[in-house]
């Protein structure tokens, strides 16, 4: 039993050695203390910028841009307007409906004249109930 004891002892002490030597080392770190100061304005910086309010902007339609009412960094209001899209797909939809509204309407006045037509002829029995 103390030989089986010693050869694991003596096995152990290998491996745990080897594990020793893989772990990384700490790397050497540099501070200093942060100070405020005036910032060279022709220097470049690098670094991440994170706004504290944020917004969703969407259109009520859909179109092209055709100008930019604001410019970056500029603060804008409610009821400002940011954008100016191109409406000329807006309105050709709109001539489009209104042209279906038309035909429309031209297919009511139509069919009230035949139901109107209709109504004589059957009072007069001149046409049959299953038109």
């Amino acid at each position: 039993m103390k030989r089986i004891i010693h050869l694991l002892l003596l096995s152990a002490v290998p491996l745990m050695l080897a594990a020793e030597r893989a772990a990384p080392r700490p790397s050497l770190v540099v501070t200093a203390p942060v100070t405020k100061g005036v910032v060279n304005p022709l220097q470049i910086y690098v670094g991440t910028l994170y706004y504290d309010k944020q917004t969703k902007l969407a259109s009520e339609f859909e179109g092209v841009v055709s100008s930019l009412e604001f410019s970056e960094g500029q603060k804008v209001g409610k009821g400002d307007t940011l954008v100016r899209l191109d409406s000329k797909v807006l309105q050709a939809n709109i001539g489009a409906k209104a042209s279906a509204i038309k035909a429309l309407e031209a297919d009511l006045t139509r069919q009230e004249r035949d139901l109107e037509r209709m109504k004589v002829l059957f009072e007069r029995n001149s046409i049959s109930q299953s038109n």
